[in-house]
């Protein structure tokens, strides 16, 4: 009895279990199903525009930076600057009032954003009221902006959510009566608190569409039997990852009224799986199943750590 138990312990002792690779080891969950791994989605932000006479670049670029931090604070999404994509001016019409749409989503493709979102103050006002009577008056000065937030699916071309709010900023003054009443007079730092709180519940309103947004990415490139993907471990991708490849999908349009309603989902053709990166963040990838695979066709993750 004791030589066998001795050779199981020698043949337990002599046994050599093989880690499994850091890519290849699964997050589990308490109730013990897969964790994906999380997946970075690209948003591109676009130059605000500001079309209140008010604050002129610099109240735009404040706006600007408000929804730009909201981005870069989201552990799932990757910010892409204007400037990364191309000039800002480029993306807004001679009269600086409107965005050219149609020249951001192909530019945006390329940067591997899926989203877009455009802003603009649309309207900023002032105004004044308290005490009467007396020597030293009490006022109330307050200062309002109007914002308008959009929010477009690149792939799609589709506008998800469009939503306006108003935010206002209100400071009280004490000031020595005078016979002739006081201009009112903009203050550059109220409009921007101002701005501020009127971004904070289109910026919720935000977070709910990206949330329903899906990662996808492009094949940037073909050399003989790797292909070189827009997304790589900065994104979230891992070696050894699975990538769905898809064509890219015709326009479709409003058969009575020729309106553009976006562009269909493309053709599967197959996997990729991910063996490498390369530069800032991209992928090398090889065919693990399907083929006739061009550049520029849409790829999604199998494991997108989307909800």
């Amino acid at each position: 009895m004791l030589s066998i138990i001795f050779i199981v312990l020698t043949l337990v002792g002599c046994s050599h279990f093989d880690p499994l690779p850091n890519d290849q080891i699964t997050k589990v969950s308490q109730e013990g199903k897969e964790l994906p791994p999380l997946v970075k989605r690209r948003i591109l932000v676009l130059p605000t525009l500001n079309k209140t006479p008010h604050g002129g670049k610099e109240l735009a670029e404040h706006a600007n930076a408000v929804i730009s931090d909201h981005i870069v604070a989201s552990p799932d999404l990757l910010l892409v600057k204007s400037s990364e994509v191309m000039d800002s001016e480029n993306f807004v019409s001679a009269n600086g009032l409107e965005y050219n749409w149609k020249l951001i989503f192909d530019r945006a493709r390329t940067s591997g954003a899926i989203g877009a979102v455009g802003s603009s103050l649309e309207d900023l006002w002032y105004r004044e009221a308290g005490d009467e009577i007396g020597l030293f008056r009490s006022k109330n000065r307050t200062t309002g902006v109007r914002v308008h937030l959009d929010l477009f699916d690149i792939s799609s071309e589709q506008l998800l959510n469009q939503t306006t709010n108003v935010g206002e900023l209100t400071e009280e003054l004490l000031k020595l009566y005078t016979a002739e009443r006081e201009p009112l007079s903009y203050d550059a730092d109220n409009a921007k608190n101002a701005a501020a709180r009127a971004l904070e519940k289109p910026l919720k309103d935000l977070d709910q569409h990206l949330a329903r947004l899906g990662w996808s990415g492009r094949i940037a490139k073909i050399d003989f039997q790797r292909y070189y993907i827009n997304a790589g471990e900065v994104s979230g991708l891992s070696r050894g990852q699975l990538l769905k490849v898809y064509a890219e999908g015709p326009p479709i349009f409003d058969p009575e009224t020729n309106a553009f309603i976006g562009k269909a989902p493309g053709t599967f053709k197959g996997v990729l799986r991910i063996i490498d990166f390369f530069g800032r963040d991209g992928a090398v990838a090889v065919v693990h199943s399907g083929g006739n695979f061009r550049e520029k066709d849409r790829i999604e993750a199998f494991n997108a750590g989307m909800p």
